[in-house]
């Protein structure tokens, strides 16, 4: 007779023990910095779970939960996520963890509380949403400092000025900061570029914009019709530059560049945005003789030149290598059979030096004219 036994392995199980949470950082800024959380603990068989003022916090397209569940990471973190986090691990609570968000500067503005009037007093508020620590006034540019007539209160958030004077006229700026963001009015913009006189087919424009403020966004405007990027046009070095290649008659226009940061954004102030105008010339300038017998003998001969051009072209009227004259219509009275010939029109672009030619052989028969011509230039 055999006898079969069963084999029992006994593991012991080791307690959970010295549960400690650690971070890269307790004081966030909103919509910028990314959390990592570690929990970590002594004994086997472990299990996390975290917990943010006590509800269950589970992964999400910015919370993570890795290496086990023993590290969670929220990205770009929101003032939703701040709170106190604690980890479980199998039912022993780690000690609390509090981090907080410095939130970004936002909505400033500045406030009188009556009109300035001569010899009268004024309150100017500066504020704005968001964790604000420090601020500081500026007058044109140079940061203001308190005197007998100038007080500061509630850590310079208003400024009272005792008694107005013309001296005390200019523009005040108030920067506010805090110690994780800090962000300046948008001023000093303008736009510098190549070239404003252009060639169409030919040339290629570059528009550089440049502005003093901090955090700068870009957005490029063509008579008040927002620029965007296409096969021809190169927005750049984080929208400060547009290029234009190859440059057509429907890119001619005025250039705006708008400027703005969270400070100063969707602000009509005309500091924001500085233009330049681009004109552009067409490359070809197609022209047109147009002649015309007039008068109550019909002894009146009317001639006339026009082309496509920009800038408006400068004309010449000439015959038989002689300058008859320099506008864009030429007319003659009382025309003899001498008056007959070629009349050649030049029509000239100053900018880009480039010139059309076109005549009209005039016959002179008698009274009888034909009334209209039209020849175009191949």
């Amino acid at each position: 007779m055999v006898s079969k036994g069963t084999q029992f392995i006994f593991t012991p199980t080791e307690p959970v023990s010295n549960v400690r949470i650690t971070t890269n950082n307790t004081d966030l800024v909103e919509f910028k910095d990314t959390v990592r959380l570690s929990c970590s603990a002594s004994g086997s068989s472990l299990s996390f779970l975290w917990f943010n003022d006590s509800v269950e916090v589970t992964a999400s397209d910015r919370v993570r939960i890795t290496d086990g569940g023993a590290t969670l990471t929220i990205v770009t973190v929101l003032r939703y996520d701040q709170g106190s986090y604690t980890c479980e691990v199998n039912e022993n609570v780690s000690r609390f963890l509090f981090f907080s968000l410095t939130d970004n500067i936002r909505n400033p503005f500045v406030k009188s509380s009556n009109p300035p009037v001569e010899g009268g007093s004024v309150n100017l508020t500066c504020d704005a949403s968001g964790s604000i620590f420090t601020r500081q006034w500026m007058i044109n540019g140079v940061e203001l400092k308190p005197s007998e007539n100038i007080v500061f209160y509630e850590e310079k958030k208003v400024l009272l000025f005792r008694v107005l004077t013309r001296k005390d006229s200019g523009r005040y700026t108030c920067n506010i900061s805090n110690p994780f963001s800090s962000d300046f009015p948008v001023t000093n913009v303008r736009i510098t570029t190549n070239n404003t006189d252009l060639v169409e087919f030919n040339d290629t424009v570059r528009l550089s914009c440049s502005a003093s403020g901090s955090s700068l966004s870009f957005l490029w405007f063509n008579d008040s019709v927002e620029v965007t990027a296409s096969d021809r046009v190169r927005i750049t070095d984080g929208g400060a530059t547009l290029t234009i290649v190859t440059v057509l008659r429907y890119d001619q226009g005025s250039y705006t560049c708008e400027v703005s940061n969270l400070v100063s954004s969707n602000s009509s102030d005309e500091e924001l945005s500085v233009g330049v105008r681009l004109t552009i010339s067409p490359s070809k300038m197609p022209l047109m003789v147009h002649y015309v017998s007039d008068g109550p003998d019909r002894s009146t001969l009317k001639l006339s030149c026009s082309a496509e051009s920009v800038p408006t072209a400068k004309y010449t009227w000439t015959k038989d290598g002689t300058t008859l004259g320099q506008s864009h219509e030429y007319t003659k009275d009382n025309i003899k059979f001498s008056d007959g010939g070629e009349y050649i029109c030049q029509a000239t672009n100053d900018i880009t030096m480039k010139s059309s030619e076109a005549s009209r052989t005039v016959y002179v028969t008698g009274i009888n004219f034909p009334q209209t011509f039209i020849h175009r230039a191949g």
